[in-house]
């Protein structure tokens, strides 16, 4: 991107997330200003709007160095690139699209996708393209039939105009892969234009949830901080489409680590609960050598066990001030969360300074006194 703020500049350092909102434009000139901005920040397109009049739009975008993700919320709308465009303009980029709400028809080179929310694909600045995005009661083709509910929409008919005010919108998120951050040979990834990726294994499983948070994740965290989150999008995004084509060994070594790391640190929290989660079992389930396993934590800031027991501890700690939970004993939580009751209260004595029945005792204290204070004024 970076994005341009409707409201103009402010003068201050450029945060590390953008956002910028149609609303903050003269409604007459809303669709104007969304179609300019698309081409700019994206790439040149030609749109079409079925109530441009009535056109609602928002980005966020999370700015890195070298690595943009951005989430956008907009009416339907239809943006097609040409042969001749590219020929103007083409910054060789790929583009990874994550659908969060709606539909999405999409058509480039031989592929050809309806993606629906939760659905990814790739598609390239290099070669033409037709998509429509839909909202979520609304579906259609590109070839110019239409459905009764997509024709409402087109024709300005549809019940749209007299919903919530984020009702009727496409929401999805954008990853911006320049052609050569991504580590992978010139045009493997062409083969995946307008594909849906498989998000039922490998790093694609990781990779959807992953941008659907990064937003919320970069706000208030510093320039390093955000850098690394925008980078782990990237090996994330390099490793899915890699598991797509069957060729994750032909990433670099440090993008194959970082995506196996992120994918262990994830099957690590899921199953916290199994007392057999252990480095052995771990390294096993991933198809690495116990040895491998340890190397991948050697840059983190404890190794993958001490990073097990944290994260027990901090789940039992999470039950224990759950007043919703206060019918559970203290070895039930522990036993819950994959821990030998035995060791548990040394263990949690240990790291938070006070037995695991004084912790709770004194944190349903404090709820009790937090409930007293939120009275009514009537």
């Amino acid at each position: 991107m970076p994005l341009s703020d409707p409201a103009g500049p402010d003068g201050g350092p450029e945060p590390a997330v953008a956002r910028v909102d149609a609303s903050c434009v003269p409604e007459p000139d809303r669709w104007t200003w969304w179609t300019e901005m698309v081409s700019r920040e994206v790439m040149p397109v030609s749109t079409r709007s079925p109530r441009p009049d009535a056109f609602r739009g928002r980005v966020e975008e999370v700015r890195t160095a070298g690595v943009q993700v951005a989430a956008f919320d907009f009416s339907p709308m239809t943006a097609t690139r040409s042969a001749a465009q590219i020929r103007r303009q083409d910054r060789e980029e790929y583009f990874l699209v994550l659908l969060r709400e709606g539909r999405m028809p999409l058509e480039q080179g031989s592929g050809s996708c309806l993606l629906r929310a939760g659905d990814m694909t790739v598609f390239s600045s290099s070669h033409p393209l037709a998509c429509a995005f839909l909202a979520e009661e609304e579906t259609g083709a590109l070839d110019g039939t239409r459905t009764a509910a997509e024709a409402d929409a087109v024709d300005g008919t549809g019940s749209d105009a007299d919903s919530g005010p984020d009702a009727g919108m496409a929401r999805l998120s954008l990853l911006r892969l320049p052609r050569k951050l991504l580590p992978l040979s010139s045009g493997r990834a062409d083969r995946l234009l307008a594909v849906p990726l498989r998000a039922d294994a490998g790093a694609a499983v990781l990779l959807g949830p992953y941008l659907a948070r990064l937003p919320a994740a970069a706000r208030g965290r510093g320039a390093a901080q955000v850098a690394r989150l925008g980078s782990l999008a990237l090996d994330l995004a390099a490793a899915a489409i890699a598991d797509q084509l069957d060729i994750r060994e032909a990433l670099p070594v440090e993008t194959r680590q970082a995506a196996v790391l992120t994918e262990v640190k994830a099957f690590i929290e899921h199953h916290l609960a199994d007392p057999r989660l252990t480095p052995a079992a771990i390294a096993a389930h991933h198809h690495l050598s116990v040895r491998t396993l340890h190397t991948l934590f050697r840059e983190e800031p404890e190794p993958v066990a001490a990073r097990i027991r944290r994260r027990r501890l901090e789940r039992c700690a999470a039950d224990l001030a759950d007043p919703r939970l206060r019918h559970r004993t203290i070895g039930e939580i522990a036993t819950r969360w994959g821990l030998g009751a035995h060791d548990f209260s040394r263990s949690f004595r240990r790291v938070h300074g006070v037995p695991p029945s004084e912790f709770r005792a004194s944190a349903h204290r404090g709820s009790a006194l937090g409930a007293e204070g939120h009275g009514t004024d009537c």
